[in-house]
């Protein structure tokens, strides 16, 4: 089977290629915006924009699964970049769709939870409105709505995978892969001894999966993707404040030689909605994917740390 990966440079491409490239050919399309490596070893690696329609079909000329992670990510990155971004989580999306329809290949697109705004029923099912409050969460959701109309027009099979918060660090061809989310910007500030910041009043939940599970995620979907469009959360079943996440790295770091402190300072975003529960039925995905969340987020922590120490040592 052959399987291309959009960004595959990226975050949650390497930690999905540590999955694939063994078992499938892999092929794969970056324009190195923020990808972490420049080469990968056994995989057909193309410096291709998604914007790039025609390059795009060539690169993925003959595949069978697409796994679409490339996008613009994040509320800051697209208010600063507004066209840039529109043209890669739109029209890139878009381009992608049309490769799948051309190939009949099936299509896994990355989504975000930021699609569903501020939860209104708890736990937060598939079926939960969409009403996104940012940006981001608007143009991941339109991607959706371009996925599923040429999903259904096309006749190609289509997953949306709507991701909660993703944080860890793992080693890929001895290179630490890390991103600076919201755990993983915390534990940078314990390394560099600075302050873990935490936006007042530090109550607002978060759904928080390590960037593996979410990999072993998408591998679950190239084993079951056959016909029809399809939703499925990826996320952990229970929700954590900030404040406590904040407390739990400061507390693990001491273990490690650390001594950090934590500062509560006023929201930049001040018209964010604190949400006190963030809980997210996955029961979809563990019933028709058979996806099961492996790690804890404590020991995830403490391995941060470890690895991080065995790439300095």
């Amino acid at each position: 089977m052959r399987i291309g990966i959009t960004g595959i440079c990226g975050y949650v491409g390497l930690a999905l290629v540590k999955r694939l490239r063994d078992r499938y050919d892999v092929v794969g399309v970056d324009n190195g915006y923020k990808s972490q490596l420049k080469k990968i070893d056994g995989v057909e690696l193309f410096d291709v924009d998604i914007r790039d329609s025609d390059s795009l079909k060539k690169a993925f000329n003959g595949v069978d699964v697409i796994i679409h992670l490339a996008s613009v990510t994040g509320v800051d990155a697209c208010n600063e970049n507004p066209d840039v971004a529109f043209g890669v989580n739109i029209k890139g999306t878009e381009n992608v769709c049309r490769v799948a329809g051309k190939n009949g290949s099936g299509l896994i697109f990355a989504a975000s939870m930021a699609v569903y705004g501020n939860p209104m029923i708890i736990p937060i099912t598939e079926l939960h409105p969409r009403e996104p409050v940012n940006i981001y969460g608007k143009q991941k959701l339109l991607g959706m709505e371009v996925v599923r109309t040429l999903s259904h027009m096309e006749g190609f099979p289509a997953f949306v995978f709507v991701k909660s918060n993703i944080y860890g660090s793992y080693i890929f061809d001895g290179k630490l892969i890390t991103k600076p989310t919201v755990i993983n910007k915390f534990f940078m500030n314990v390394t560099k001894n600075e302050p873990l910041r935490v936006f007042s009043p530090g109550i607002q939940k978060r759904n928080f999966i390590h960037v593996e599970d979410v990999a072993e995620a998408y591998v679950k979907g190239i084993e079951m993707i056959e016909n029809g469009f399809e939703i499925y959360n990826i996320a952990n079943s229970s929700s954590v404040s900030i404040a406590e996440i904040a407390e739990k790295i400061a507390d693990i770091s001491r273990k490690f030689g650390f001594s950090p402190k934590v500062e509560y300072v006023e929201n930049p975003r001040k018209d964010e909605v604190v949400s006190e529960s963030f809980d997210v039925d996955v029961s979809k995905a563990r019933n028709e994917l058979g996806f099961e969340v492996k790690r804890k987020i404590e020991e995830s922590i403490e391995g941060m740390f470890k690895i991080t120490e065995s790439v300095s040592s």
